[in-house]
C-alpha cells in the first residue's frame, strides 16, 4: 500500500479512536443533547436546501398562447413519433389515424420518457392548445395510456 494512503488511514483511525473516546465519556443527557443538536442542524440544512432548490423546480413559462376559448382537456389516440427537428420545445408528436399531427409537450413528464412509447399506439390525455403562431396544435401531456 502506498505511503500516502496508509498515512491517510492512520489519521482516520486516530480521529475515529478520539471520537469514540469522547462519546464514551458523555453522560446519557449529554449524548441526547448531542444527537438532538445534530438532528436540528440537519433538519435546518434540509429545509434551507429544499427552499432553495424548489425555486428551480418551477415549470418554465411556455411560448404558447391560449386559444381564447380557455383550455380544453382532451383524450387523443394515435402513434407517438419523434420529430426530425424539435419544434417549440417539443421532441415528439402524436400522429392520429386521420394523419393529423399534435405536438407533445409536458411540464410534468420528461420528454425523453415519451421515447419509450415511440412507434406505439397510445391514448394521451391532456390540454390542447395552439402554438403562438397558431399554425400547429400542441397537446400538453398529463396522462399516457398504452393500448
Amino acid at each position: 500500500m502506498p505511503a500516502q494512503i496508509s498515512s491517510l488511514f492512520a489519521k482516520a483511525k486516530k480521529l475515529y479512536t478520539e471520537a469514540e473516546k469522547r462519546t464514551a465519556a458523555l453522560t446519557p443527557r449529554q449524548l441526547t443533547l448531542l444527537i438532538s443538536a445534530f438532528a436540528i442542524a440537519f433538519l435546518a440544512i434540509g429545509l434551507i436546501l429544499g427552499f432553495i432548490l424548489s425555486s428551480y423546480s418551477q415549470p418554465p413559462a411556455n411560448n404558447f398562447s391560449s386559444n381564447g376559448g380557455g383550455e380544453q382537456t382532451v383524450s387523443e389516440t394515435g402513434t407517438v413519433r419523434r420529430l426530425s427537428q424539435p419544434e417549440n420545445k417539443a421532441n415528439f408528436y402524436l400522429e392520429k389515424s386521420d394523419g393529423t399531427q399534435l405536438l407533445l409537450e409536458s411540464d410534468t413528464i420528461d420528454s425523453s420518457f415519451l421515447g419509450i412509447y415511440e412507434g406505439g399506439v397510445v391514448t394521451i390525455e391532456g390540454t390542447l392548445d395552439k402554438t403562438s403562431d397558431g399554425k400547429k396544435e400542441v397537446l400538453f401531456v398529463k396522462k399516457i395510456v398504452v393500448k
